[in-house]
């Protein structure tokens, strides 16, 4: 079975964040473990991970440091974080594989995605990044910087950039050279680094973010994959269905998604994002899509908690569509 993972980010940082780097990789192996299970499977398995919280992380130490040091570009942070998580999370599974005494190989990707190139009008920006400023220092920003800004209530100023949708990966068929039964890849972390083609043809980071979840699709279909697993947190989905979750499994099929994406895309658009890529990948091809916690993930990939989406509802175990 060949199963793309996508881990949320705020399952990989502590919740307080001065536990720095030690509290991250805690979590990280909490997570790992959690998941375990199905590392250990003779499964072909490709793990994505967010990196919002990270690249904060990165914006704010830069933003207190800008007086002595130089800034960064929104693509290199990118790339530092989607690098730093990717080490942390190769570590930690290296380490779980050799404590179970099963033979793989890990390896962590520095992965772009070709997006479109932004246009003047793209300056409506769609999501906040990094620190909160006041509205002076927000205002200096526009004219230094020519930054664009959002106001968030009772909290100031944040930057805005545009959010963008892969049309590409350009390091898809190293991906695909890597995967197999005995290769776990992290790749794609945040959903990738955003860049585009210059005149030239040459690859260039833009100042920009990317939805992990367009592009956690978007490489299930290139790999041809079986499923995906979202591995989330319950607080993100409880408040949208009708039934819980986290008792026993809710079975959707595309029939039922149609109905309530509009409904999902009112209350929390993260969510609206994962279930829009869910879709795109069912209707090419993909077998289904699970949500769920990590301590509900299992190496035989038994579905018995959280939300299962199939482009038609298979009576498995007697499981019943959900009306939402």
């Amino acid at each position: 079975m060949r199963v793309i993972v996508t881990i949320d980010s705020d399952l990989l940082v502590p919740q307080n964040p001065s536990q720095g780097i030690a509290g991250q990789r805690r979590e990280i192996n909490c997570v790992v473990r959690a998941i375990g299970g199905l590392l250990l499977a003779p499964h072909e398995i490709v793990i994505t991970h967010g990196n919002a919280q990270q690249v904060g992380f990165v914006l704010l130490r830069a933003e207190l440091a800008s007086h002595i040091v130089h800034s960064l570009p929104l693509d290199v942070c990118g790339a530092d974080t989607q690098g730093a998580t990717g080490y942390l999370l190769q570590q930690a599974i290296r380490n779980w594989l050799s404590e179970n005494h099963v033979e793989k190989e890990v390896a962590s990707l520095i992965t772009q995605v070709v997006v479109d190139p932004i246009q003047p009008a793209a300056s409506q920006a769609e999501r906040g990044i990094g620190p909160y400023f006041d509205q002076e220092k927000s205002q200096t920003y526009r004219n230094t910087r020519g930054w664009n800004f959002v106001l968030i209530p009772g909290r100031g100023y944040r930057r805005a950039v545009p959010l963008l949708v892969p049309k590409e990966i350009p390091e898809i068929n190293l991906i695909r050279r890597l995967i197999g039964p005995g290769t776990i890849v992290v790749c794609a972390g945040g959903g990738g680094i955003p860049v585009v083609r210059d005149p030239d043809g040459q690859l260039v980071g833009v100042e920009a973010v990317v939805n992990k979840a367009d592009t956690t699709g978007l490489l299930a279909r290139e790999l041809e994959a079986d499923g995906i697993i979202f591995v989330s947190v319950w607080d993100r989905l409880k408040n949208l269905l009708t039934v819980d979750a986290s008792q026993a499994l809710t079975a959707l099929s595309l029939q039922d998604l149609d109905s309530i994406l509009d409904q999902v895309s009112k209350s929390d658009a993260d969510t609206y994002q994962k279930f829009l890529a869910a879709k795109h990948f069912l209707e090419s091809g993909g077998k289904w899509v699970h949500f769920c916690p990590p301590e509900c993930v299992r190496a035989n990939l038994e579905f018995s908690q959280g939300i299962l989406l199939q482009k038609d509802i298979i009576d498995i175990k007697g499981l019943k569509s959900v009306i939402w």
